[in-house]
């Protein structure tokens, strides 16, 4: 058999399917014109209006920012970079620290110690200052019926000589 193409008896029916929801969103989007922001521009200039160029003072302070970008060089250019993206919104870069594992358990581990020691100094100085409060108070109240006592005496002695 040849390679020729035989002229086929009838033709293939071809049939499109289109979506009905795609159809309603195809609708309702607004066909592109171009040049419509020249159009209006040209329709308010017709008019009279005064076109100043908007200009605001934050977007020049950045693009200042962007510019002094290449005077720096290296890890300052960096820092540079990444404080200028923080002041435009982005979230600054997490600091990821680098630690072989044995030392950086054997970190933790230390620290924990510490602050195990720190909590059982604070117990120890609580008590210590509880202890002190409580003799005070003791003394106080030694005083406190010392002076009561003295004075039902002179009362007595008060009565007596009456």
């Amino acid at each position: 058999m040849a390679s020729s193409k035989k002229p086929l008896k009838f033709e293939p029916e071809v049939v499109v399917f289109r979506d009905p929801a795609k159809r309603k969103l195809e609708s309702t989007k607004k066909p592109f014109k171009k040049n419509e922001k020249f159009q209006k521009q040209n329709k308010s200039s017709a008019k009279g209006k005064n076109n100043k160029p908007d200009f605001s003072f934050s977007k020049a302070k950045f693009e200042v920012q962007k510019l002094s970008l290449g005077a720096y060089k290296g890890a300052e250019k960096r820092q540079a970079m990444i404080s200028y993206l923080v002041e435009l919104g982005a979230q600054p870069p997490k600091v990821k620290r680098c630690e072989n594992y044995k030392l950086l358990t054997a970190r933790k581990r230390t620290e924990k110690e510490k602050k195990e020691k720190d909590k059982r100094n604070e117990n120890i100085n609580r008590e210590e200052q509880l202890k002190k409060l409580i003799t005070k108070a003791d003394h106080s109240i030694k005083q406190y019926n010392k002076i009561l006592r003295k004075k039902k005496k002179r009362n007595k002695q008060k009565k007596q000589k009456h």
